[in-house]
């Protein structure tokens, strides 16, 4: 069977693994379907998706002549305009088709930088894992065009200015971004290493909010979550601490702070959104 053969159509990884219905996916995400190969593997480049300060990218992997590694395909290289940027973090997910392919979705952190515009995106991938352990090295890289344009005319940020003193610990609760794909918590760690912070979300009625991932322990830090359900109207956060040390200073320490849960009543146009 020829190798192409081997890779299946671009499948719903994206819904599942966002929690984000395909009809909404489909006004911001990209479909590329294009295949490099090398080393005796294709990789296909099959979506991206940029969403308020993260990227998404689902890949589908074969070979063959190697057997791969169940593990995320995560990208070695990401720049937007020609300019590398840096990924501080992430988090993927790995599903192995009938077929013995690969399919992966990875979700990149972009730090600081903030797309806007139209831009060129480019994905390099150089290293794949292999499922006898060793690393096959090569070079599949992907150029597209993408635009941020549509989906920060849908995001909305909702102003929040509430302060966690904690000891030698200093928490600035900036905002919340809703856009139509996920909810970001932005957040200051403006002084202290004793204490990391994590913030338990919930509707108005109790549901609980879905942790996506964040970046923490930095001045410009964030959690983000999956949408609450199209009912809700406000959204309660308690923050707990955890030991923010490194290594052996590292403790169980965890420090529940409902005196300090906060509310952020959401705009009708957010709350009330059909999602």
């Amino acid at each position: 069977m020829p190798l192409l053969a081997k890779l299946p159509g671009v499948g719903q990884l994206m819904e599942t693994y966002l929690h984000v219905p395909e009809p909404v996916l489909s006004e911001f995400k990209t479909t590329v379907g294009e295949t490099v190969t090398d080393e005796g593997v294709s990789i296909r480049l099959d979506e991206v998706l940029l969403d308020n300060g993260r990227l998404v990218v689902t890949t589908t992997a074969a070979s063959e002549s190697h057997a791969l590694a169940p593990v995320p395909l995560w990208p070695d290289a990401i720049y937007i305009d020609g300019e590398q940027i840096y990924t501080p973090g992430g988090g993927g997910d790995v599903y192995k088709t009938p077929e013995g392919a690969m399919s992966s979705i990875a979700t990149l952190d972009l730090g600081t930088y903030e797309p806007s515009g139209e831009l060129e995106l480019t994905v390099v991938y150089r290293r794949l894992s292999a499922a006898d352990g060793t690393t096959i090295h090569g070079q599949w890289a992907f150029t597209i065009a993408s635009s941020a344009e549509q989906l920060a005319a849908a995001t909305t940020t909702v102003p929040i200015g509430h302060r966690i003193e904690l000891g030698d610990g200093l928490f600035e609760i900036d905002s919340l971004t809703w856009t139509p794909l996920s909810v970001q918590l932005n957040y200051r760690h403006l002084g202290g290493s004793t204490y990391d912070i994590r913030f338990e979300a919930t509707d108005q009625d109790g549901q609980p909010l879905q942790v996506l991932g964040g970046t923490s322990m930095a001045k410009h830090s964030h959690y983000r979550y999956a949408l609450p359900d199209a009912s809700a109207t406000r959204l309660i956060f308690t923050p707990q601490l955890f030991s923010g040390e490194e290594g052996a200073a590292k403790t169980d320490v965890r420090i529940p702070l409902p005196e300090q849960l906060f509310e952020v009543e959401l705009p009708q146009a957010v709350g009330g959104a059909e999602r």
